[in-house]
């Protein structure tokens, strides 16, 4: 396998999300640039040149629908990876795969391979009249009653002493013993953001990441189009607003120190 250069892996990504955007058009699916995707289109006009990734945001109701359509919304060089897929699978976000690639194998170690990628976060709307706080709350509920079923999995900090590593050995163990695998995990937490998800409020939110931040569902709208590497490409349509909570000044470049891509990982031609 000859191993791709950060030019192709980025044609590549660029080709998966013309693929996806025109797919969405097909079938009627909203979707919006998200993270350093969003703040790529807005400050370069494309990639952050040092970012290695794409991510997407979709309302809870189009990701099921497209979640539902996978074998019709895939295409003949890309498809969608999903935990209710296949069950070695093990993000609670779904992915938007290219087919002639290969990445190395995920933290888990399960075998698992998929190819260059998008990432696609479902975007859980509020039950009405719920505060921010209460949203808050709920998700740092949900975050901790299932960190504790997935911690078995994790691994040891470099700096963990003898007996914290003896410690972890033993929740591990009676983790095991206790809990369903980690694909059932991800299932149920899954399961739970939707059902915790699919209303009609006035917020946005994503649990998907270390991220927690909450939106009015007005700041995303019908979106507005934005150039991305000479594409055009729907964001939210005030995304001024949504990029300050995530970044602050965002327009203001970082350190040179802190220009480093988030993930470091390769990719191959299979």
């Amino acid at each position: 396998m000859r191993k791709l250069s950060e030019k192709e892996l980025k044609e590549i990504m660029l080709e998966g999300l013309v693929e996806f955007r025109n797919q969405c058009q097909k079938y009627n699916l909203r979707y919006y640039l998200a993270y350093g995707s969003l703040l790529g289109a807005v400050r370069h006009r494309g990639f952050i040149p040092w970012d290695d990734d794409i991510d997407i945001w979709m309302p809870r109701e189009d990701y099921d629908k497209m979640i539902s359509i996978s074998d019709d919304f895939s295409t003949t060089s890309w498809e969608v990876v999903n935990n209710q897929i296949n069950n070695k699978y093990l993000f609670t976000f779904a992915k938007f795969c290219n087919k002639h690639t290969v990445t190395p194998p995920s933290r888990f170690r399960n075998g698992f391979l998929y190819g260059v990628c998008i990432d696609l976060f479902p975007l859980e709307n509020s039950v009405e009249s719920q505060t921010e706080y209460e949203i808050k709350c709920m998700m740092d509920s949900i975050s901790r009653k299932y960190g504790v079923m997935l911690g078995r999995y994790y691994g040891f900090s470099n700096n963990s002493s003898f007996v914290e590593k003896c410690k972890q050995m033993m929740w591990r163990l009676y983790a095991k013993i206790h809990y369903p695998t980690y694909s059932d995990i991800i299932k149920m937490l899954d399961a739970e953001y939707r059902k915790q998800g699919m209303a009609k409020g006035d917020y946005f939110y994503c649990c998907q990441t270390h991220l927690r931040n909450i939106w009015k569902v007005d700041d995303f709208g019908t979106g507005v189009e934005l150039l991305f590497e000479k594409n055009n490409f729907v964001a939210p349509c005030n995304y001024d607003v949504v990029l300050k909570s995530l970044y602050g000044d965002y327009l203001q470049l970082p350190d040179e120190n802190e220009r480093k891509a988030p993930h470091d990982f390769s990719a191959y031609w299979k």
